[in-house]
Parts: C-alpha cells; structure tokens; sequence
C-alpha cells in the first residue's frame, strides 16, 4: 500500500514524524506548546529548557497502527525548529532586554 505525502506528517515505518516550529524564547525558557497530531485534538507539551534546533520529543505509541489490527503503534517524533526572529521584527526595548542579559551572560 502506498501513502500520500503529506505537508506536516511524514511516515517512516510505523513512525510518524513532524518538525515543530519552536520561538527562540520557548526554546530557551522551556515552554508549553501544542503540536497537531494524528489525534483529534492538538497535545499540549513542554519542551526542556535549552531545546536547541533539531532536538525531537517522542509521544509513545501515538504513531501510525501496525498491520490492520489496530492493535499497537508506532511513535510520533516532534522534531524542533527554532525560530530566530529577523532584526525588524525585534523592537528597540527587546533589544536593549536581550543586550543586558548578554553583558550578565558574559
């Protein structure tokens, strides 16, 4: 049997795989997000502090069904992509917010 490409999901095996846009700030605070899943509704999750790009969460059992059983699953990987926002889009005060962390950082 053949499956259909998909823009979000992607198969592979019995494994489901998404890449989650992340905000740099949820990466590095460790916040909630939701992320679709083959479930009808969104699963909330929080992702560790620090998440840097390319870090993946694993849901268990919430992949695609093995045979036509329906019996067992395989995982659903949520691949993280960070979000850095373009110069024009940060305002003087984050700015001056993100430079005096820095200094204290240093």
């Amino acid at each position: 049997m053949e499956v259909k490409k998909h823009r979000y999901f992607q198969r592979k095996g019995n494994d489901t795989h998404v890449t989650l846009p992340v905000a740099y700030l949820d990466a590095i605070l460790g916040n909630y997000v939701e992320v679709i899943t083959l479930e009808k509704h969104p699963e909330k999750i929080r992702i560790p502090a620090g998440t840097q790009n390319d870090d993946y969460y694993i849901l268990e059992n919430q992949g695609c069904y093995l045979g036509t059983g329906r019996v067992s699953r395989g995982d659903f990987y949520i691949h993280f992509k960070i979000v850095v926002p373009r110069p024009k889009e940060i305002t003087e005060e984050t700015k001056e917010t993100l430079k005096t962390i820095e200094k204290k950082e240093n």
